[in-house]
C-alpha cells in the first residue's frame, strides 16, 4: 500500500525533527506529554513510534500501588491497596479527524502514528495492559524503529475496532430485517398481494 503525499511529507517532518501542521496551523502531536512526573527524568533516552487505529486514540499513564487507610462503617480504619498515578501522561493520536481538516498525525493503513513516546513509559503501561481488549486485537502497539511501526501497521490494515460507523451492507453489526420477527412482519403492498 502507498503512502499519500501528506503522509509522506508528515513522516518525513518527523524525522527531520521538523514542525509539521495539520489543519488550521496546529502542530503535530509527537507524544504529547499531557501531565509531567517522575518519569519524565528518564525521558532524555529511548523513544518508539505508537501505532493506533482507535479514533479517539489512547492517554498512556501508569499507576503504582499504594497502601492507605479506609474509614469503615462503625467507626475505626483499614489498610487498603489503591491505585496511584505516576509519571507522565502522553496522549496517542487516533485516527479520528473534523471533516475538512488535516489529521494531526501521519495516518498509514488506519493507524495514526505518534513519534516520540518514551520508551520505558510504553514498556511500563504495556506490562499493566497485556491483557487489555486494545493490545490483544492489535490496535495498538509500538516499535523504536519508525519504519517497523508502519510495516507493523500495514500489516493490520484490516484489524477493526468496532467503532468503524456501519457499514451499509453485510456489516455484523447492522440490526436485522423485522421479519426475524415472531410472526412475521409484512407491509400493506405484501398484503394486498397476498389477496
Amino acid at each position: 500500500m502507498a503512502l499519500s503525499k501528506e503522509e509522506r511529507e508528515a513522516i518525513a517532518a518527523a524525522k527531520d525533527g521538523m514542525k509539521a501542521t495539520g489543519g488550521e496551523g496546529e502542530p503535530l502531536v509527537q507524544g504529547q506529554v499531557i501531565q509531567g512526573g517522575e518519569m519524565d527524568k528518564t525521558s532524555g533516552g529511548a523513544k518508539v513510534t505508537v501505532a493506533c487505529n482507535l479514533p479517539h486514540g489512547v492517554r498512556l499513564r501508569v499507576f503504582k500501588m499504594v497502601k492507605i487507610r479506609e474509614l469503615v462503617m462503625g467507626g475505626g480504619s483499614r489498610e487498603v491497596e489503591t491505585a496511584e498515578p505516576y509519571g507522565a501522561e502522553v496522549l496517542i493520536q487516533g485516527i479520528a479527524t473534523e471533516v475538512g481538516k488535516l489529521s494531526r498525525a501521519p495516518i498509514v493503513a488506519g493507524y495514526a502514528l505518534t513519534y516520540g513516546v518514551d520508551k520505558d513509559l510504553w514498556d511500563a503501561w504495556l506490562k499493566d495492559n497485556k491483557d487489555s481488549a486494545m493490545v490483544r486485537n492489535h490496535c495498538i502497539m509500538a516499535y523504536e524503529d519508525m519504519n517497523r511501526a508502519q510495516d507493523w501497521a500495514k500489516e493490520h490494515a484490516k484489524v477493526l475496532t468496532g467503532l468503524e460507523p456501519l457499514e451499509l451492507e453485510n456489516d455484523p453489526r447492522r440490526p436485522r430485517p423485522a421479519s426475524n420477527l415472531v410472526g412475521g412482519v409484512t407491509t400493506a403492498t405484501e398484503d394486498a398481494r397476498n389477496t
